[in-house]
């Protein structure tokens, strides 16, 4: 019996990338017409709700990459989001990577000495 992998359920060509993103984009643009055609303050909220989540996702994050920068660690990877991989990059030498559903995220960083480990590591966390 052979065992194959599951086909992968993420778009694969340039052509499911394009649908893909007309359908966000128009999915948006129904949105924002229901909005304008009855406009109410509660429709906004859904909005406002991604954005700022989003913002205060990254300002997390970047404060554990500042706290562990400030203590002499190495931050190797930061992850935003959940589901498959959608874009990398690199700044310097952290390897940053964006995922399908920003809800969470994560530094992976790595201490250059031994000592005051557990101290240090409390403070990067305390510090997002």
């Amino acid at each position: 019996m052979s065992s194959n992998p599951p086909p992968s359920r993420s778009p694969q060509t340039r052509d499911d990338k394009l649908i893909l993103a007309l359908f966000i984009v128009g999915m948006l643009a129904l949105m924002v017409y229901g909005v304008f055609q009855d406009y109410r303050p509660a429709k906004l909220s859904v909005i406002f709700f991604a954005v700022f989540y989003l913002a205060m996702l990254l300002l997390n994050e970047a404060g554990h990459i500042l706290m562990a920068s400030a203590l002499g660690w190495r931050v190797e990877q930061v992850t935003i989001g959940l589901g498959r991989n959608w874009a990398n990059f690199s700044l310097g030498s952290i390897r940053f990577e964006l995922r399908t559903f920003p809800l969470e995220g994560f530094v992976r960083h790595r201490p250059r000495t031994a000592s005051w480990s557990r101290a240090k590591s409390a403070l990067i966390y305390f510090a997002g």
